[in-house]
């Protein structure tokens, strides 16, 4: 069974769980595991899959009364709680929770909450499904609601994340009403390989969410930067490209969390290396140029000038 066989098979786990409890055979369901690996995706699908708007999506903050209200709210509905570590460490939720996963045998789980000067009571007979970044065995006042959830982890190795970005680049990737064909798709892929391969961590979000984007954008303000070239060469008003930087190290910096950019130099030693890599592995002009703009995104004329370059300095 190949890498991408074997997500799928785990993925039915996840979706017959995520079902159990949008059909109300079961009260709750609670899978974590590292960010970035899809949790929410595959539940979200799920739900809308089963129940269409039907179910109500929380996340970011939320405090018990606040749980307690959404729950008193829509207590038929299933309720998705996403990132919400905070709330899992507190004390009057987890009390909440338990109520509210107990044995659907009886149909509604009673939830009560009482204070000196109110007493709320009503009868839940929703779902809940959680997906966190920790185990609920990282929050001790939880321990008696693992039991009733039996959490699930979630966690993709670096294989099955190369497994799941190759299967995606070979169908082409939509991002933000744009589109990557599957070779301009496996030119990101494979800047994003060679990151891994230095030691990087990637994940799905690293790929799909930053180095398509930073790729399409670049694309963008490059195209926006030849138009400019021409104008220059007719004479015409232009503006200044030095706001321009290339893809790649937008993405290694976002990776490495700090402000780090080739220099011109490294850059265009970079390029003319790559340049006579091309020159030497194709023997067709159409080839070469072909696999210079597969790994730079670049368009011949750039290759023209780094051949040339290269020639001059004696590396060619």
């Amino acid at each position: 069974m190949n890498h991408l066989d074997a997500i799928r098979e785990r993925q039915k786990l996840v979706r017959v769980r995520v079902r159990e409890v949008a059909t109300g055979r079961v009260p709750s369901f609670f899978l974590y595991g590292p960010g970035g690996h899809a949790k929410s995706h595959m539940i979200t699908d799920e739900l809308n899959a089963n129940l269409g708007d039907q179910w109500i999506h929380h996340n970011s903050h939320m405090t018990a009364a606040g749980l307690r209200d959404a729950l008193r709210d829509a207590p038929n509905r299933i309720h998705f709680l996403e990132d919400m570590e905070p709330l899992l460490r507190d004390r009057d939720a987890a009390g909440i929770l338990r109520s509210a996963c107990g044995s659907v045998k009886g149909g509604g789980r009673t939830i009560t909450s009482t204070t000196a000067r109110q007493q709320i009571r009503f009868d839940f007979t929703g779902g809940i499904i959680i997906a966190s970044n920790e185990s609920l065995s990282k929050h001790g006042i939880l321990g008696a609601v693992a039991s009733r959830m039996k959490p699930m982890h979630w966690m993709l190795s670096q294989d099955e994340i190369k497994a799941v970005i190759n299967d995606a680049v070979e169908k082409g990737i939509e991002c933000g009403g744009q589109r990557l064909d599957p070779k301009e798709a496996a030119h990101v892929r494979d800047f994003v390989f060679s990151l891994m391969d230095e030691g990087y961590e990637i994940d799905l979000r690293s790929f799909f969410d930053h180095a398509v984007p930073s790729y399409l954008h670049w694309k963008h303000e490059n195209g926006v930067c030849e138009l400019q070239q021409k104008l220059e060469r007719l004479n015409l008003p232009q503006q200044s490209d030095d706001k321009i930087v290339h893809w790649q190290d937008v993405v290694r910096s976002k990776l490495a969390g700090e402000a780090t950019v080739e220099s011109r130099d490294q850059r265009l030693a970079r390029e003319r290396a790559i340049a006579c890599d091309c020159h030497k592995a194709a023997e067709s002009i159409a080839d070469r140029l072909r696999l210079w703009e597969e790994k730079t995104g670049y368009k011949k004329q750039a290759f023209y000038n780094r051949i040339k370059e290269a020639k001059a300095s004696g590396l060619f």
